[in-house]
């Protein structure tokens, strides 16, 4: 099956504790591996610090009209908590 799919087979047991800090370590290495990849094509793109300005610029704006009309506005990454008012 692995061949199926262009895959590495790895045979492993949990039980004796067979081959399993090597799976864990080609799963991080392979994850590693695609993130620099992306990054650097994303550096490459002679636009993506303008993609990523224009969102930014629009966020700001969407923030300020929202703030004006009296709403909650949660902070990015993090829940808003209810005022103490």
């Amino acid at each position: 099956m692995a061949a199926m799919y262009s895959c590495k087979y790895i045979e492993v047991s949990a039980t004796i504790d067979l081959h399993i800090d090597d799976l864990f370590i080609g799963v991080i290495r392979q994850i590693r591996s695609l993130r620099r990849q992306r990054n650097s094509q994303r550096h490459r793109d002679p636009n993506h610090h303008r993609h990523h300005r224009r969102h930014s610029q629009r966020n700001k704006r969407t923030q300020a009209r929202t703030v004006e009309r009296g709403e909650n506005f949660p902070e990015r990454g993090g829940a808003s908590s209810p005022s103490a008012d």
